[in-house]
């Protein structure tokens, strides 16, 4: 299996004082801690290459799981079953579940990656590995959150 980031490469980043206030002259002053009128916004040459890319299934579940504007517990199970049924059609050939807000957003995903691949092969292995990597991590979330 390939392996991949669990989170975005722009989140990994060293600045030393990420947090900034931009006055209504232009000018910056920076904090290395969060304060009142301040916001993150690390700077670009602080950040931290990483080896690995990221899995764009969990970078899109990231998103919606820390937006906060829906049940986490839901999101999660709505997450397992569209990769369930994403990894269905890769072994059968046949959806089985009607598509919702979630599936449509994997399949988006893995078409993108699907045509980014050299050939039909390529693209079945990478595919195969985003599903099986971002199911553990979900499924590993979902035992955590459940203990």
């Amino acid at each position: 299996m390939t392996l991949f980031a669990s989170v975005h490469p722009d989140t990994f980043n060293d600045d030393p004082a990420p947090y900034a206030h931009i006055d209504y002259d232009y000018s910056v002053a920076r904090l290395p801690r969060p304060a009142d009128g301040f916001e993150l916004a690390p700077r670009p040459e602080y950040a931290r290459p990483t080896t690995n890319p990221a899995n764009p299934l969990l970078v899109a579940f990231r998103r919606g799981y820390d937006s906060g504007f829906r049940s986490q517990d839901a999101l999660i199970v709505d997450w397992l079953q569209a990769l369930g049924r994403a990894n269905e059609f890769i072994l059968t050939g046949q959806h089985t579940m009607a598509p919702g807000p979630v599936t449509r957003r994997v399949d988006a995903i893995l078409d993108r990656t699907a045509r980014a691949a050299p050939d039909a092969y390529t693209a079945r292995t990478e595919i195969r590995d985003l599903i099986g990597h971002a199911v553990h991590v979900i499924g590993r979330l979902a035992t955590i959150r459940a203990a």
